[in-house]
Parts: C-alpha cells; sequence; structure tokens
C-alpha cells in the first residue's frame, strides 16, 4: 500500500447557505465528503478528518480530528489535524472542493519536502489559498502561535507561515493551469453544487 501522502480533509462548516452540513450533502452515489475521500484516497493513503467533534463521521477516514473551539472557524482544528498527520505533514482541502486532485497534491507535497518549506500553497487573485495546500509538521507551532494571538482567519494565519507560494502555471506541463483551477475551486452557493454535480454526471457518463 502506498501511504506516503497524508490527507486532512476540513470538513467542519456547517454549509448555512447550501441548505445542510457541507460534508453530508449527497453527491452523486454517496455524500460530497465520500466523493473527496474517495478521490484522495487513491493508491490507499491516509486520511484524516478535521471535523467539530472527533465522534463525527464513523468509519469514514483513519482518523477524525476534534475542533476545540468548533465555533470558531477552522484553525483550531485544522492545527491539531497537522499536529497528527506525522513527520512527512500533509495535504489540506475542503470537503467542498469536489475535484480536489490526489496526484496534483503528491507534486505539491514532493516540492515543498524538496524546498524545506513549512508550507506550500497556491496564490489567486483572492490571496493566499490555504486548501488544496501542503503543509509540514513545522506549521505547527506558528500556527499555534497565531492561535493564540487571536488569530482565528485561516488564510490570515497561513500567512504568517510565510508559505512557498506558487501560481496556476507552476508545475505545468503536467499540471496545466486549467487543471489546477478546477482542483482549487470549491462550493459556496447551491447553483455550485448545482453545476457541480452536472459536471460529475458529464464525467461519469464518458
Amino acid at each position: 500500500m502506498n501511504s506516503d501522502l497524508t490527507v486532512i480533509i476540513v470538513c467542519g462548516g456547517r454549509g448555512r447557505r447550501m441548505g445542510g452540513e457541507k460534508a453530508l450533502l449527497p453527491f452523486g452515489a454517496g455524500t460530497l465528503l465520500d466523493h473527496v475521500v474517495s478521490r484522495m484516497r487513491a493508491g490507499g493513503d491516509r486520511v484524516i478528518l478535521s471535523a467539530r467533534r472527533s465522534t463525527d463521521f464513523p468509519g469514514v477516514a483513519d482518523l477524525v480530528v476534534g475542533d476545540p473551539t468548533p465555533d470558531e472557524g477552522p484553525l483550531g482544528g485544522l492545527i491539531r489535524a497537522i499536529g497528527a498527520a506525522g513527520p512527512d505533514g500533509a495535504i489540506v482541502v475542503a470537503v467542498d472542493q469536489p475535484w480536489a486532485d490526489v496526484a496534483l497534491a503528491r507534486a505539491m507535497m514532493a516540492s515543498r519536502r524538496r524546498l524545506g518549506a513549512s508550507a506550500l500553497c497556491y496564490r489567486t487573485a483572492a490571496g493566499i489559498e490555504p486548501f488544496h495546500a501542503s503543509y509540514g509538521p513545522d506549521a505547527v507551532a506558528p500556527l499555534q502561535a497565531a492561535w493564540e494571538r487571536g488569530e482565528r482567519r485561516l488564510q490570515r494565519a497561513v500567512e504568517s507561515l510565510h508559505p512557498v507560494e506558487i501560481d496556476d502555471s507552476a508545475l505545468a506541463p503536467e499540471f496545466p493551469p486549467s487543471r489546477v483551477r478546477r482542483a482549487l475551486s470549491n462550493l459556496n452557493t447551491p447553483e455550485d453544487l448545482a453545476q457541480a454535480r452536472t459536471l460529475l454526471a458529464a464525467d461519469s457518463a464518458r
């Protein structure tokens, strides 16, 4: 079994705009969480869930890490999950990224390790992208320090790591910008979800 990639899926969001908890929204043959786990477990990889409670989503992943402060955003739980990932670190994706790409994740992990960085993230027009990003174990202490300073905004906390920043052409030609943008895309509205379901049905029909 190839277990050199640990994947953390952040799935604590309540999805108020989506009509229900994002992780449990129907998607394909199961839920959105089932779909993302299936995509990222390719090759027998270890999957950790960062959830509101450690008892959430039993049987779905290898480990569920509960958020110590579930009503203050994902940062606290993410710190715990990265700490549990082990010496090689992890790729962190969000449960609302249905096109998360395990091959791209491996390439990002390899790049971060080669550079000796605490984190490697894409930068988009919206700024640092904290999801579909690679984090090493040495990211835990500065993220914890940001938390203790009162920071709760995940993007700001990740910026304090001074991560290696890459754009959507950095890993071309193997990973062209269109593939990267698809992997980074997330679902924020019912319209996004409907469009993703349509794309999934089209992919399944090929």
